[in-house]
């Protein structure tokens, strides 16, 4: 019987070394969060920003961004629409799998309710399924007090997702906010957050 992504974690020390994984954060929210996780360890699995949007891609202090969807969005990003975020990641599909090639499990970071994330992540996600990856999803929800649209596309993204992911990691932005002092704000709920996600994957990577 042919081993999977899953084998590949408890094989023995003087036939494979360690388990090759990939970080890659999607969307304007993952690629922050990708930026975050990139420092947290010195030495760790490799991290990728990848998102729409060319003007948010240059700000990013992620290692290492790649814009997807050129023609698709013009570099413009997929403005919150899904479905240009689909087409975005359809359009550098062989792009993708290059990035992919060689990957034992993929982390994936990203926040849901946008364009890219929501409409990118559920594709990204079925092509490594068929290039037997392991995936590991971390996916932001929208704030209650957001827009039924952006709620509604978070969840209908989070059920897709859900179905071809191997593990997905459910993080509502009001139960981040709980996670911090009042008065720390957003940004550090959302970095505790990349902390205890960089954690995670520098224990497994190690």
């Amino acid at each position: 019987m042919p081993s999977g992504p899953a084998d590949r974690l408890f094989q023995h020390p003087d036939v494979e070394p360690r388990t090759r994984i990939l970080v890659l954060g999607l969307g304007g929210a993952g690629c922050n969060s990708a930026a975050n996780l990139s420092r947290f360890w010195a030495e760790g699995p490799p991290v990728i920003a990848l998102n729409t949007d060319a003007q948010s891609l240059a700000g990013c202090e992620a290692p290492r961004v790649v814009q997807i969807g050129q023609d698709t969005t013009r570099g413009l990003g997929a403005n919150g629409d899904p479905h240009l975020g689909f087409m975005a990641m359809e359009e550098s599909i062989e792009q993708v799998k290059e990035l992919l090639s060689g990957i034992d499990i993929l982390f994936l970071v990203l926040g849901l309710g946008g364009g890219t994330g929501s409409g990118g992540a559920p594709l990204l996600l079925q092509i490594a399924h068929q290039l037997n990856i392991m995936t590991i999803c971390f996916a932001t929800m929208p704030f209650p007090y957001e827009s039924d649209s952006r709620k509604r596309q978070a969840e209908e993204s989070l059920k897709i997702i859900r179905r071809v992911a191997d593990a997905v990691i459910c993080l509502p932005n009001q139960d981040l906010i709980e996670l911090v002092d009042p008065q720390s704000g957003l940004e550090a709920a959302f970095r505790k957050a990349d902390d205890q996600v960089a954690a995670t994957v520098h224990a497994l990577w190690h």
